[in-house]
């Protein structure tokens, strides 16, 4: 019982960490809200089971719909690629959105691309 509540803690710190840092991202001029910390926005994280990344990208268009790519570097190499797909991404960017339109790729040189789609 105590390492379930562990888990449910820290997986709840890491989404009000997510929010947190999600929420610092600032419209565009097309009403748009955009974060992409490659384009000095604010910062974002990303998580994908025990992989973490701050590698993302996230829009949130004023209709609520939306997209989040996440990109993982330095993973372990793996045999042959992995593909996931259906699983549940959310996104917490002017709005809090859940979404079963989504895959997770990861190739043998230790990359990784995940994509979430927002209706």
């Amino acid at each position: 019982m105590k390492k379930r509540w562990i888990v449910i803690s820290l997986l709840t710190l890491v989404l009000l960490l997510l929010s947190a840092s999600l929420a610092l991202a600032s419209p565009p001029g097309n009403g748009a809200t955009v974060l992409n910390p490659g384009r000095g926005q604010g910062g974002g994280f990303c998580w994908y089971g025990s992989l973490t990344t701050n590698q993302v990208a996230a829009v949130r268009t004023p209709n609520g719909g939306g997209s989040l790519s996440c990109h993982f570097d330095g993973l372990a190499p793996i045999a042959e690629t992995q593909i996931s797909k259906g699983f549940t991404c959310s996104l917490s960017l002017n709005g809090y959105s859940l979404t079963n339109d989504t895959i997770f790729v990861r190739t043998p040189s230790g990359k990784a691309q995940m994509t979430c789609q927002f209706h």
